[in-house]
């Protein structure tokens, strides 16, 4: 497996290894500033509200699907209570009986099940918060996140993309075309002009 370490530490082995269980993508908090995971409790002491009353505080629309607006408004509600929050990814399986039938010699061993735009592993996205007695509430979050700023440290090459990154990449290449078309035109206009100078140039040497 290429970037084994990787693997191991962002998806679950029960992913490939339990291939009929359903997957997705669990968020969770990261302090950019403390550099350290931060805990549901905190996360909720620093917004003032409880694990019922999240998704009513972050969810303006009301259509139980955070979006990547919302997920911002989030990180800057964050921000000023001093928590520079962003979110790691992981990928993992539901906790259904067929996560115990896991198969160790057989595995799911084609990289284009996560690594295209089109996988169905990332199809559901959720922030997990954790009670203190082992429970998880799970907020839907829409997919389009996988492909921003917000998520950190989660990549699958080919299967999630930060469009903003793409977008500076074409920017960058349209910007360097230009200059060499820019340069180009700028030889042509000034065709006439080089030649009467080298003319010029020449009869000076003659004379």
């Amino acid at each position: 497996m290429p970037q084994k370490e990787t693997h191991f530490a962002y998806v679950e082995c029960t992913v490939c290894h339990a291939p009929d269980t359903e997957k997705h993508i669990t968020l969770r908090f990261f302090d950019l500033v403390q550099n350290k995971s931060l805990k549901s409790d905190e996360i909720l002491k620093a917004l003032d509200t409880d694990f019922e009353n999240f998704m009513a505080l972050i969810d303006t629309n009301s259509n139980e699907i955070l979006s990547v607006d919302e997920l911002e408004k989030l990180a800057l509600l964050l921000r000023q209570k001093g928590i520079r929050a962003t979110f790691r990814g992981e990928l993992v399986v539901k906790l259904t009986p067929n996560v115990h039938n896991v198969n160790r010699g057989e595995a799911l061993g084609d990289c284009e099940n996560c690594h295209l735009p089109t996988s169905p592993f990332f199809e559901e996205v959720n922030i997990c918060l954790n009670k203190e007695d082992g429970t998880i509430h799970t907020y839907q979050v829409e997919r389009k996140v996988l492909s921003t700023y917000l998520v950190n440290h989660f990549y699958a090459l080919g299967g999630t993309r930060i469009r903003e990154l793409d977008q500076i990449g074409l920017l960058l290449i349209a910007g360097g075309l230009g200059v060499v078309g820019l340069h180009q035109t700028v030889r042509l206009i000034t065709i006439p002009t080089r030649r009467r100078r080298k003319k010029k140039e020449g009869g000076h040497h003659e004379s």
